[in-house]
């Protein structure tokens, strides 16, 4: 009886979502059958997310037309939100670091890596850094104590480098100096090889505005270029010295490492080469 009566509610807001027409709790409760409590309880939390209030009446939202009928019920079964809840935040500046690196190293590169996403190798690796360079990116509180500053730099870390990911792309390049045909042939010259891009994304702070129900297409936003040329110093030196030397010293014996930085629209290369 209970779920014939939110089929009939179901309904009902489909309905008024193609219509876009007013409607009232007792329109509800006529077309359910629901006492106005029941119907009041169902408008004001269960379909809350689907439901706009104006002066002169109720309107169903449009996403409705987007929910199963099946969905529909699970949900206002379970009193969940029916559609998600996202809080929308857009950056006009990003920090992106790409690794290319042979594919045989990917184990050991994951493992090296998912090391520095626990506060205690994290912690333990931050505690390595000279401390005059890392006080150029982090500045110490006056009298705080090394345990302390080590757990807040941990902190800011963590906050930045949120995570990473890891695709693959086949390739080939010359593994010595230039040569002719006979001169290769019985040598290691050009290389077939899978290349693993390893991509780090660090959203900057400066720049970041956060939005309303939906995504301003066009929005103003004022970048402080100061702030925005100490944050990307800050994240270059905490990823160099903290992930970069992480990822070279797990990938040391390779003959080439190649590291694209892409930060406020400009982008540099760091090679590591033998020889």
């Amino acid at each position: 009886m209970k779920e014939a009566k939110q089929l009939r509610f179901y309904d009902f807001l489909v309905e008024h979502a193609k219509s876009r027409q007013l409607f009232h709790i007792q329109d509800i409760m006529k077309a359910t059958g629901w006492a106005k409590s029941t119907a009041q309880t169902y408008v004001a939390k269960q379909v809350k997310d689907l439901i706009e209030r104006g002066p002169d009446g109720l309107v169903v939202r449009r996403e409705m037309l987007r929910v199963p009928k099946e969905e529909f019920l699970s949900l206002v079964t379970q009193k969940e939100y029916i559609l998600p809840r996202y809080k929308r935040t857009s950056y006009e500046n990003l920090v992106t670091y790409e690794f290319l690196l042979p594919l045989t190293k990917e184990d050991t590169l994951r493992r090296t890596l998912d090391e520095l996403f626990y506060r205690d190798t994290l912690e333990q690796r931050i505690g390595q850094i000279d401390p005059s360079i890392l006080e150029t990116a982090v500045e110490r509180c006056k009298d705080e104590a090394d345990e302390g500053y080590i757990r807040r730099v941990a902190e800011i870390v963590s906050g930045m480098f949120r995570g990473y990911s890891i695709t693959h792309v086949s390739g080939r390049f010359l593994a010595r100096a230039l040569a002719t045909r006979s001169e290769a042939i019985g040598k290691r010259y050009i290389i077939d090889e899978t290349t693993a891009i390893v991509r780090f994304i660090i959203p900057c702070d400066s720049g970041r505005l956060i939005h309303g129900e939906s995504f301003d297409s066009n929005p103003d936003v004022g970048v402080d270029q100061k702030r925005l040329e100490a944050e990307i110093i800050r994240i270059r030196t905490l990823f160099f010295h903290i992930f970069l030397e992480a990822v070279v010293q797990a990938v040391q014996e390779q003959d080439e490492i190649w590291l694209l930085e892409a930060a406020a629209g400009r982008t540099r290369l760091y090679t590591w080469g033998k020889g």
